[in-house]
């Protein structure tokens, strides 16, 4: 019989292995969330096999070793934001860490920031001029997302900086100018920022439910859970006020519905104003999380094409075949040169497999295909 996602999780809930050690080491690695299962079975006095525990502990070690050299280069950018005068917003991974009891508890790989459009070439231009440079074959396909910087050395995080979060419908969503008012300091690093709890819940909802189609795993619940521990009714009144705002009404739905399941406990006031989606809808969204879709990684098509516009669809497929015009701006002629010449040999790795077995009628190909469709569907209707 094959495994559900309850045989993966007992381990979470209950410290208990229903499948092979081996297999549930891989499973929690690729989910991030082996130094997090530590914690929690410290926390419920539970002693976990040794084999596990090991496999923890080198995990831990790797990740602090990671958000040691991170947290220098949180610190530097801290300052440079200070010195620069500018409002610079901490996102996604490094922000959603200061929710947990410790930050090693939540692996990230990258350091997102957001700043106004206005503020973005006089980051850029410090943090090259503090020896950053554009990682290779990294050119960004959108408007608001510049090329990854890395360090020289090739020591600590990528950064990543945004003049938007999203963009739906030809317009900017989840920007500075958006967010200015709830803006919260950051304590541990001087200088940087993190958006209000109601924001950046929204935001993380979108990020996984809407932009990668619940393909970024369980973390993001993990996150909600931490990051709405101890949230009373105006809080939650807050985050569904937000939600009407950003016509996210399913999506945060689901996404509460993902978190009180994968935390085995209600979220105090989150039911109210909030539907209860399908239950297939719901059963296939956490076959997907815990790592269980069956079908092959599928372009975005439904996610990304404006519905019913013709128009749209010429937007989009000039799009993927030659890039954003905007954001291939930012790059030099060679760095264009080099877009435009392997763009296609790209298309064809990333996509011309499932095309073909979507053309040839493969089950597994259709199938994952409709839960993208159903999915977006249901997301846009909310």
């Amino acid at each position: 019989m094959a495994p559900t996602p309850d045989d993966y999780l007992a381990l979470w809930w209950h410290g208990e292995c229903r499948l092979p050690e081996d297999e549930l080491i891989a499973w929690a690695g690729r989910q991030r969330l082996l130094p997090l299962l530590g914690w929690r079975a410290e926390e419920q006095g539970r002693q976990l096999p040794e084999t596990l525990t090991e496999a923890i502990r080198r995990a831990r070690m790797v990740v602090a070793v990671r958000q040691a050299l991170a947290d220098r280069q949180l610190q530097g950018l801290g300052e440079t934001a200070n010195r620069l005068g500018i409002p610079v917003v901490l996102v996604k991974g490094a922000a959603a860490a200061a929710a947990y009891p410790e930050p090693w508890m939540r692996p990230h790989g990258d350091i997102d920031l957001l700043v106004d459009p206005s503020d973005a070439a006089r980051l850029l231009d410090a943090l090259k001029a503090q020896g950053y440079t554009y990682a290779e074959s990294a050119e960004g396909h959108r408007a608001w997302h510049f090329p990854p910087l890395v360090l020289a050395s090739r020591q600590g995080a990528r950064i990543e900086v945004h003049t938007a979060l999203a963009r739906e419908g030809g317009r900017l969503r989840f920007t500075v100018a958006q967010w200015r008012d709830n803006l919260c300091p950051l304590g541990a690093y001087p200088g940087l920022h993190a958006p209000g709890p109601a924001d950046h819940i929204l935001y993380l909802i979108h990020h996984a439910l809407v932009h990668h189609e619940l393909l970024f795993g369980l973390q993001p619940y993990m996150d909600i859970g931490f990051w709405s521990q101890g949230w009373n009714a105006d809080d939650w009144r807050v985050l569904h006020a937000a939600t009407l705002d950003a016509a996210m009404g399913n999506a945060v739905a689901l996404a509460l519905a993902l978190t009180a399941w994968l935390w085995q406990r209600p979220l105090p006031g989150a039911d109210a104003g909030f539907t209860q989606p399908p239950d297939a809808l719901l059963s296939e969204a956490k076959r997907t999380v815990v790592g269980q879709s069956t079908g092959p990684s599928l372009p975005h098509v439904w996610r990304d094409v404006p519905p019913r516009a013709q128009g749209g669809l010429v937007r989009y497929a000039a799009l993927i075949l030659y890039g954003d015009p905007a954001q291939l701006r930012e790059l030099t002629p060679k760095e264009r040169f080099t877009y435009h010449l392997r763009r296609p040999s790209e298309l064809l790795r990333n996509h011309g497999n499932v095309v073909w077995r979507l053309l040839r009628g493969d089950p597994a190909a259709r199938a994952a295909w409709r839960t993208q469709r159903d999915l977006q569907t249901w997301l846009r209707e909310g």
